[in-house]
């Protein structure tokens, strides 16, 4: 499990994150297994939330001085 952001999409990142809760969930996975999928987890999830605070980010930056949008709408 490599922890390469540069070629990883959001919707990959998050499809993988639920097949790694499926795996943990499970009765098959040993200890050290549990560990090896709860730092790809943690990495997935800072990724996702990385892609989405730049998501945000630029949201904010099309929408500031455009008086038909609320900035409070998106928190």
């Amino acid at each position: 499990m490599k922890n390469n952001k540069s070629s990883l999409s959001f919707e990959s990142a998050i499809k993988e994150l639920d097949e790694i809760v499926k795996k943990i969930n499970g009765d098959s996975v040993t200890i050290d297994q549990m560990v090896d999928l709860f730092e790809r987890g943690i990495f997935l999830n800072n990724h996702c939330k990385n892609i989405l605070d730049t998501a945000k980010g630029k949201i904010y930056e099309l929408v500031k001085d455009d008086d038909s949008f609320s900035l409070d709408e998106l928190k």
